[in-house]
């Protein structure tokens, strides 16, 4: 029975002895292995290095066509605005070649027996120096590899170099997809291209340094790829940036992350992890009852850190302007939204347009919930609101696809085809993105009054914040102001809450004989329902338009009509209603007030230019009135305040306020019937007569000339009225501030004497001006 003991206690030693052994062995591996594949793909290739190209054997060198030299001359000093463009080249390339493959395995079951994993990997290697870009798409053959990248097979391009050549580089690429291998050179000062095509048994290895000549030679390594293309950049000294993991996540999210084919980036992260430590103490002996409980308690856990390395999906987004807009939902349009615009807030509304003719496009414009608090300032300014793609690569959003005034929509436009090859000022003037501008600013208008005719409570939110924009468009674009008038919106006498009232809805509103679209402007509705010149129009129940912002004004200026009506300002010229003829006003009323209104016209010579009865007071003791061509109230406080320093604003200016305004007075008032009933005019009548005109002018809007002289005459009548002394003197008794003592003055020289001692250069006007 010891001996059955001693076998089993020594079976059972060499058990867990195994065991432990194994279970070291698994910690070691896992200690080794840092790399966790989620996405099932291998580590990253290390790619040719300097070292093993130089090695290669069977080497054949070939020289460039003379057009790649040059290109590669152009690509290198002056023929793209950014370096950083090269990845998209690249990616671009990469993309078209795993589109070849899956097209050609449509009809041949076998192009995708090699790997039929369709994706594009980009891992750095900052140690080498190196970027690795590797796709699974057609690959090259040996034939291939020379002809792609060694010359230009493609007609026109000799000319282009030629016409490139001539306008000294001064011209600014966006990038062609045939020459865009060539953009590596912008970062790299050496390249290598291993490629496997299906119809080579070989591998192959391209490599340059962008001189003269490149050499192509049978891959070391044998068929690594399976099927593809491993592009390996040898980075510039000034080009190591592009090694960050988040600047190559950055770049690919930027101008690539729409397209087709799955795009990797070997990323890592920091990871906690629980270490096992197990101490097995091989003096002892484990009886087979306790090795159990041995085990456990001789267990510890531990918690460390570990790098973790895998592979990271970065083109997640779909291009779902690509889809049919039936088939997106709400959600994806508003989450679409909020990825392109780094807006949180949902977008007000968005038109999905598919556009056919001399070029095809997709695009989705979106309008955001609030208008940028700058948009106005910086209209002079170029907005990068809407991102170019073409065939869903990111081009450029420099381009002025809309007017400025819609330059607040946001969005994307992806076209089939674009002429890539030319500089940008050529290609904002072509005419496919001419059209394509075209199209879009006509499917924004159609989209705002879709939203007017659907939800007339968000378009009123909507034009809230761009409606100054839409009045803008409509001054400065003829050729849309006609479909512009239709979505303008106004706060009126029929509904002055909110600027909700439309130029069709006023016309429905219309009375009988009326031929003008009345308005009256002003700084704030409530300064305008104020106004005297509204009084006979409400009273008679004509509706007025508000202007009340500053734009309107050159808004009715540029567009003096609608719908066969004119706009009419019931604060200048000769107010008519269309029925005069059934006015009850009384011509010998002319006559009866004609000494008032003598009186008052060489009373207030300085001011006015004539007096009339009034048809446009019921309850005003008088208004002024502007001539038909002379400046309201409202807009002279408008051009005094535009700030502009030139001789020529400020004479103009001067000469308008100059220009005297027509009195017109209320004979159904009591103070107006008042002046008529006295034979003589006193002093005090004169001031009170004064005072009057003043607070009229401040209510017909106009600025007051002599403000100290109103603010006397109002403290005169003020003094009769409580009976103080007209000529008292207030009495004054202050006690005057002491001047600096001897040592405060020597403190002060001291102080701007050091100053200047430390700024020896600068200017004693300059120093006071920039503390200020």
């Amino acid at each position: 029975m010891k001996t059955s003991g001693f076998r089993l206690s020594l079976a059972v030693v060499l058990f867990v002895f195994l065991g432990l052994f194994a279970t070291a062995g698994v910690r070691a591996d896992a200690e080794q292995q840092q790399i966790v594949f989620e996405s099932g793909y291998n580590t990253p290739s290390a790619g040719l290095s300097a070292e093993q190209v130089e090695q290669l054997e069977d080497t054949e060198t070939f020289t460039f066509q003379t057009e790649i030299s040059r290109l590669m001359s152009l690509i290198i000093n002056s023929l793209y605005k950014t370096r950083e463009i090269f990845l998209r080249e690249l990616i671009s390339n990469a993309s078209d070649a795993l589109d070849k493959i899956r097209f050609l395995a449509l009809t041949d079951a076998t192009a995708l027996a090699t790997n039929d994993k369709l994706a594009i990997m980009i891992a750095a290697d900052p140690e080498a120096g190196t970027i690795v870009i590797t796709d699974s798409g057609i690959g090259m053959t040996r034939e291939q590899l020379k002809q792609n990248l060694g010359t230009i097979a493609k007609s026109g391009t000799s000319e282009f170099l030629a016409k490139f050549e001539e306008s000294k580089g001064d011209v600014n690429q966006i990038g062609q997809f045939g020459v865009g291998f060539y953009s590596v050179f912008l970062v790299a000062d050496k390249v290598t291209v291993a490629s496997k095509s299906n119809d080579d048994e070989d591998q192959y290895v391209w490599s340059s340094h962008a001189i003269n000549d490149f050499m192509i030679a049978k891959d070391p390594r044998g068929n690594t790829l399976g099927r593809g293309t491993e592009i390996t950049i040898h980075l510039k000294d000034d080009a190591l940036r592009f090694l960050e993991e988040d600047t190559l996540r950055s770049l690919i999210g930027k101008y690539s992350e729409y397209i087709n084919f799955p795009i990797y980036l070997w990323t890592s992260h920091e990871e906690k992890v629980i270490k096992q430590n197990e101490d097995v103490d091989d003096d002892d002996v484990i009886e087979e009852e306790d090795l159990e409980d041995d085990v456990d308690k001789k267990k510890e856990e531990v918690q460390e850190t570990r790098i973790v390395h895998d592979w990271e999906r970065i083109n997640t987004q779909k291009p779902i302007w690509l889809r049919n807009a039936k088939e997106v939902s709400k959600e994806e349009y508003v989450d679409f939204y909020k990825s392109i615009s780094k807006d949180q807030r949902e977008p007000l509304s968005w038109t999905h347009v598919k556009g056919e003719g001399d070029v095809e496009y997709r695009s989705i414009i979106y309008i955001p919930s609030k208008v940028d608090p700058n948009f106005f300032q910086n209209l002079a300014e170029k907005a990068h609101n809407v991102r170019l793609f073409v065939k869903r690569v990111f081009i450029t959003d420099e381009f002025d696809l809309f007017p400025k005034w819609l330059s607040f929509l946001k969005g994307i436009v992806d076209a089939d085809d674009l002429p890539l090859n030319v500089s940008r000022e050529t290609l904002q003037k072509h005419r496919a993105l001419r059209n394509i501008s075209k199209h879009l600013v006509k499917k924004a208008l159609d989209m705002f009054a879709q939203l007017a005719k659907d939800d007339e409570e968000k378009y009123t939110t909507f034009f809230k914040e761009y409606g100054n924009a839409l009045k803008f468009g409509t001054v400065e674009d003829n050729k849309h102001r006609k479909k512009l008038a239709t979505l303008l919106r106004f706060p009126s006498s029929y509904d002055p809450s909110e600027a909700a009232v439309s130029l069709e809805s006023y016309i429905s509103r219309m009375k009988s004989n009326q031929k003008s679209i009345y308005y009256l402007s002003g700084m704030a509705v409530s300064e305008v329902e104020q106004s005297p010149f509204l009084e006979k129009l409400l009273a008679r129940g004509y509706e007025v338009l508000y202007f009340v912002e500053p734009i309107d004004e050159m808004l009715v200026q540029n567009m003096p009509g609608y719908s066969g009506k004119m706009f009419v300002n019931i604060a200048k010229g000769d107010l008519k209603f269309g029925d005069e003829d059934l006015d009850d006003f009384d011509p010998s009323l002319e006559t009866q007030f004609k000494p008032v209104a003598d009186w008052l016209k060489e009373t207030l010579a300085e001011d006015i230019d004539k007096v009339i009865l009034s048809k446009r007071l019921t309850t005003s003791p008088m208004a002024i009135v502007a001539s038909d061509y002379g400046l309201t109230g409202h807009m002279e406080r408008l051009m005094a305040a535009q700030g502009q320093s030139s001789k020529e604003h400020e004479s103009m200016l001067n000469f308008m306020k100059l220009q005297k305004k027509t009195l017109e007075i209320n004979p159904k008032h009591p103070i107006i019937k008042s002046l008529l009933d006295r034979d003589t005019f006193d002093e005090d009548t004169t001031e009170l007569v004064k005072v009057l005109y003043e607070t009229t002018a401040i209510r017909s809007g106009y600025p007051l000339k002599d403000i100290n002289g109103f603010t006397k005459r109002v403290e005169t009548i003020i003094r009769k009225g409580v009976g103080a002394p007209l000529d008292e003197e207030v009495e004054v008794e202050v006690e005057a501030a002491p001047e600096k003592t001897k040592e405060e003055k020597e403190q002060d020289d001291e102080m701007l004497k050091s100053m200047k001692e430390d700024n020896p250069e600068d200017d004693e006007d300059d120093f006071f001006h920039d503390e200020l």
